[in-house]
């Protein structure tokens, strides 16, 4: 999947994507600290059954950052509709969580099933604190080797001097201009996805990881106790946050199954 697909936007804007195999479709959503290369391990264990695609949000990865405020579940249907994709799996980690468990809501007849690992969801924002205030100062500061060194430490607290951290690590510094975009830009449904789960139709594989950090642990148990046990299937993995590249290898396997049961 070396080739970049644009796709065009209503607003003029453009997002890259990249598909491969054949099958029903499962497009991958990545997280707020990285890109699609995030997903390399994934499309290697799934493409040879399936349709994978997977782009990169707006002011990540190759994707253009953008000047005006969108809708991150309109780019995700501008990615369906662009693949002629009448209806997928989506994989979201942490923020591609936020935006898959917002567009299986608002479409539910385009989301077959949901897999999500240590998902974001709406209604629950990040709380304030030292971390948030050390953030800030130090993008005020424009010392983005602090900021980056926070990051590492909130979400990829395991084996720092391994090589899966050093690709974090890259991942986050490749990608600060998304990762420190103005929040306002970003338009979200109303209500919040927090007073809407019961909304949710699909099947739903709950991916958390057990070093990750107490907000995540929060959106997890809102999802959880939302959800009828014939829905949702939860597990849990020796990872920190971005499940998808520390624990690529159960992550995988779980992916798999959740796949073969849509």
């Amino acid at each position: 999947m070396t080739h970049t697909t644009w796709i065009p936007l209503p607003d003029g804007n453009r997002l890259a994507a990249d598909t491969a195999g054949d099958g029903p479709a499962v497009i991958l959503l990545h997280a707020g600290i990285a890109d699609r290369r995030m997903w390399d391990q994934q499309v290697r264990a799934v493409l040879q059954h399936h349709r994978v695609i997977r782009y990169d949000q707006r002011g990540f990865g190759r994707s253009p950052a953008p000047t005006a405020p969108f809708a991150p579940v309109s780019d995700l249907m501008a990615v369906l509709d662009h693949f002629d994709v009448r209806s997928a799996t989506l994989v979201g980690a942490s923020l591609g969580g936020r935006i898959a468990v917002d567009f299986a809501i608002q479409h539910p007849d385009r989301t077959r099933s949901l897999v999500l690992a240590a998902p974001g969801i709406t209604g629950i924002p990040l709380p304030p604190g030292k971390q948030a205030a050390a953030f800030a100062e130090a993008a005020a500061r424009r010392d983005f080797t602090r900021f980056v060194d926070i990051a590492v430490r909130l979400w990829a607290p395991l084996a720092p001097h391994s090589e899966t951290t050093l690709t974090i690590r890259r991942m986050i510094t490749d990608n600060l201009t998304g990762f420190t975009l103005p929040p306002d830009l970003s338009r979200w449904g109303s209500p919040p996805a927090t007073q809407r789960l019961h909304e949710l139709c699909c099947p739903v594989d709950l991916i958390t990881a057990i070093h990750d950090t107490p907000h995540a642990a929060k959106v997890a148990r809102s999802i959880a106790d939302a959800l009828p046990a014939q829905q949702l299937i939860c597990h849990s993995l020796d990872s920190d946050h971005l499940i998808p590249v520390r624990a690529a290898a159960s992550f995988n396997a779980l992916l798999l199954q959740a796949l073969s049961r849509a």
